[in-house]
C-alpha cells in the first residue's frame, strides 16, 4: 500500500505539470544558516498538513511579519498545494514582506521547483532524503547552488544522514515526524541529533510544542528549530512564541 509521502509525491509531479512562477526575483539571497545559528527558530506558513488536517486559513503576510516582529531567525513557507494549502504565490508574498531569510518547503524532485523557489523569493531550499536517490540528492544540491541558495537536507533515520553524508551539508533536518506515518517522536529526534557528527548547523523539525521540548532536542545538539503546525494553531502567536524563545 502507498504510504502518504508516496502520495505527496505522486500528487506533486502532476501538479507540478502546469506550476508557474510569476515571480522575477530583485533581492538579495540572505544568508539562512547563520541566521539560525543567531537566532534559532524558524516559524513556518502553511495551512494545513496530512497529520494535523485543517490548521488556519492565515494571511501569509501578516503571519510573516508577526513572525519577524517577534524575532525568528528565518520564514518556512510551504508551496505544496494538495496536502498542505501552499503555493509559489504565498512564497512570493512573504518575501515581498519580510527581510529575514526564508526557506521554501515542499517536496522538491525536479530543478523546475528550485528555480521557481529562487525566482519567488526563497533563500533556501528544503531536500527531503526519503524522497529521492542518492543521484537525485546531489543532482538537485549542486542546482541549487548555482542559484547561490543553501540547502537544508532533511533527514528520519542514521541510514538516511549516511545517504546525504557524501553531500558535505552544511544543514541537516532531523524529523521528529515519520512521513510514511505521519507519527512524531520527539525522543528518536534527539537520539539522532545526538548521534550526529559535528562540522554542520543541526535543526530539530516537528512537534514543538513547548521550550521544554526546544531546551530536551537544544541539549541532544539541536542549533535551531523549524516549528510550523504549534505556532500557527496559536491563538496568540506572539505569546506562543514569547514563551517559546523566552520561556
Amino acid at each position: 500500500m502507498p504510504t502518504i509521502l508516496d502520495k505527496i509525491v505522486a500528487s506533486r509531479k502532476k501538479t507540478l505539470l502546469n506550476e508557474k512562477a510569476d515571480c522575477s526575483r530583485e533581492k538579495m539571497i540572505l544568508p539562512f544558516s547563520k541566521a539560525i545559528l543567531e537566532r534559532k527558530f524558524i516559524f513556518e506558513i502553511k495551512k494545513k498538513s496530512p497529520g494535523a488536517g485543517f490548521i488556519k486559513d492565515i494571511d501569509p503576510e501578516k503571519q510573516a511579519l508577526i513572525y519577524q516582529n517577534s524575532g525568528c531567525a528565518a520564514i518556512s513557507v510551504l508551496t505544496e498545494p494538495e496536502f498542505f494549502g501552499g503555493s509559489l504565490s504565498d512564497l512570493k508574498k512573504v518575501s515581498e514582506t519580510v527581510s529575514v531569510p526564508i526557506l521554501c518547503k515542499d517536496f522538491i524532485v525536479s530543478e523546475k521547483q528550485i528555480e521557481n523557489a529562487y525566482k519567488c523569493g526563497a533563500d533556501a531550499v528544503l531536500l527531503i532524503a526519503a524522497v529521492l536517490s542518492r543521484e537525485e540528492l546531489k543532482n538537485l544540491s549542486d542546482y541549487a547552488k548555482k542559484f547561490g541558495l543553501e540547502i537544508l537536507f532533511e533527514i528520519h533515520s542514521l541510514e538516511e544522514f549516511e545517504k546525504i553524508e557524501f553531500l558535505n551539508p552544511s544543514i541537516v533536518g532531523v524529523n521528529s515526524r515519520n512521513l510514511k506515518t505521519m507519527k512524531i517522536d520527539l525522543n528518536r529526534c534527539g537520539e539522532i541529533l545526538s548521534r550526529l557528527p559535528r562540522g554542520f548547523v543541526k535543526i530539530a523539525e516537528s512537534g514543538i510544542k513547548s521550550r521544554k521540548d526546544a531546551v530536551k532536542l537544544e541539549k541532544a545538539g539541536a542549533n535551531g528549530f523549524l516549528i510550523g503546525t504549534s505556532v500557527v494553531k496559536a491563538e496568540n502567536p506572539e505569546k506562543f512564541i514569547k514563551e517559546l524563545i523566552y520561556g
